[in-house]
């Protein structure tokens, strides 16, 4: 009896150890898959190779964060891969770019990629549409509120054409009253549906009580539901 309770034992730490195992193999393809997709992204639209985009995203977003402040970084790195946050682990080596600037950015890019800084503009571009499109309109617009005008401008029109003649001011507050706007829906949708006969009364109730107070001498037009 208490070896046949023993194997029961092991069997059932041996199936835990399993499909802790699957779990974990499912949270690595999934940090995996949602970093290749990031990259793959800004690779397909700069004809960039995966390697020279992977470059070129670290190096932006390395300059980036050197103009943020410590909570907005952590902030916006919570919005990104798991994969992509640990390669800005290496940063450190930025920490003297705290007022780097727009020319500043390209020089350092281009650097990254051994390419010219007419060339990378364009790259720059891509890697903040592909982020913001990660992020949330709240937390780009809080980005943009810490940047200087020319990298701000740099960073809310990306590639966009509808953006290419937004002042920041005018794209921060878009952003915000897109982020209300998100805010409002979302509230609508949690509040509980109406219930015909015990949140309101149903068509034919209402339609009667108003008959009732309709004055006798002049009837009034109603609509298909019996409502004036």
């Amino acid at each position: 009896m208490e070896n046949q309770e023993r194997d029961e034992a092991i069997d059932s730490a041996i199936r835990d150890a399993q499909q802790a195992e699957r779990r974990w193999q499912r949270s690595e393809a999934h940090i995996r898959q949602t970093f290749t997709t990031f990259i793959r992204k800004v690779a397909e639209r700069t004809e960039l190779s995966d390697w020279e985009a992977e470059r070129a995203v670290v190096a932006t977003l390395c300059c980036l964060e050197q103009r943020l402040q410590p909570g907005e970084a952590r902030h916006l790195e919570a919005q990104l891969p798991q994969l992509l946050v640990d390669l800005l682990q290496g940063c450190t080596n930025y920490a003297g770019l705290r007022d780097i600037d727009k020319l500043g950015l390209l020089q350092v890019v281009s650097r990254s990629l051994d390419r010219e800084e007419w060339e990378v503009e364009s790259i720059v571009r891509t890697v903040f549409t592909v982020l913001r499109e990660k992020i949330s309109g709240g937390e780009s617009a809080d980005i943009a509120s810490q940047l200087p005008r020319p990298l701000a401008e740099l960073w809310m029109r990306s590639d966009d054409p509808d953006l290419h003649h937004v002042t920041p001011e005018e794209f921060i507050r878009r952003d915000n009253e897109a982020s209300s706007r998100d805010t409002t829906a979302a509230s609508r949708q949690s509040e509980p549906a109406d219930v015909p006969g015990i949140n309101r009364p149903t068509p034919g109730i209402r339609a009667n009580a108003e008959s009732d107070q309709a004055p006798s001498e002049q009837p009034s037009a109603t609509d298909s539901r019996g409502r004036p």
